[in-house]
């Protein structure tokens, strides 16, 4: 508990947020959520943003938040699509041919990051990546086996196998997409989202933010709370979304915090932490 005290002890100057499900919900912010994050932007925190949601562009989810009244510049917001991006670019031989089975925001964001990539719709690629296609056919699925089988790297946005539709019930995700392909290729997907480190990672140290001052606020346990662990983040589980119960006892990964909507996120983080200034 010590060396624990002592990791938080300085005070909290960065806040990272995922959205749906945390923030929103079905276009809507929910209860407390503008209140918080406006507090802590004002009060001079560092906001920042990550979603596994790569159906639109970081700057698209911005401007998304901004509608709602959220403080989000461009560049606070990153998407899985967005670190998948980042993460082929920096490659020693980043790809010159990459496959997209995925969404147009995909598409966008590794052209903004690999402006030398060619998009290819055949089987002839470097690197295919797939994250959650509406659109998805078997000729899809047969150019992404063809390319992985002839060498390309294999990279998925994230592993989600499946989220809720409008209507409540569960649509399959893009894990599920991903699926199919490794089980065709005989080969194991990279995944870039969370729950893996990365993005949270990427986005951190593109705002120098220090990750002994900065809290995880989320809704998913196995997503949100999981990557923060990896990274021994300060982590804040809010029963607004995914995760609708508090953890039992033993369940891994535990957060630091649980809360019943960000409306209590900074009585309970004082009451918590009370060592930490907000």
């Amino acid at each position: 508990m010590a060396g624990e005290t002592a990791q938080y002890a300085n005070a909290v100057t960065t806040f990272l947020f995922d959205l749906d499900g945390t923030l929103y919900h079905e276009g809507h912010s929910l209860p407390g959520a503008l209140e918080a994050v406006s507090d802590l932007s004002d009060s001079g925190h560092q906001v920042l943003y990550a979603t596994n949601d790569a159906t639109l562009t970081g700057r698209q989810h911005a401007c998304r938040l901004r509608s709602l009244g959220f403080p989000a510049a461009d560049t606070q917001v990153l998407t899985s699509g967005g670190v998948t991006a980042r993460w082929l670019a920096a490659l020693p031989r980043p790809p010159k041919r990459v496959l997209v089975v995925g969404p147009e925001a995909i598409s966008a964001e590794i052209v903004e990051s690999c402006p030398w990539a060619e998009l290819v719709t055949d089987g002839q690629a470097d690197a295919v990546v797939i994250g959650l296609d509406r659109d998805l056919s078997y000729a899809k699925l047969t150019e992404a086996f063809r390319a992985v089988i002839g060498g390309a790297q294999l990279l998925a946005t994230n592993s989600d196998r499946c989220f809720p539709g409008r209507d409540g019930k569960l649509l399959p995700g893009a894990g599920a997409i991903t699926a199919a392909v490794e089980a065709a290729a005989g080969v194991s997907a990279l995944v870039l989202g969370k729950p893996r480190p990365a993005l949270y990672a990427d986005l951190l140290a593109a705002h120098g933010a220090d990750p002994h001052r900065t809290v995880v606020v989320g809704d998913s346990l196995t997503t949100d709370i999981a990557a923060a662990h990896e990274l021994s983040l300060y982590s804040v589980l809010v029963l607004t979304g995914v995760t609708g119960e508090v953890p039992a006892p033993g369940t891994f990964p535990q957060p630091h915090l649980v809360i019943r909507s960000l409306a209590e996120l900074l009585p309970a983080l004082r009451r918590a932490r009370p060592q930490l200034i907000f």
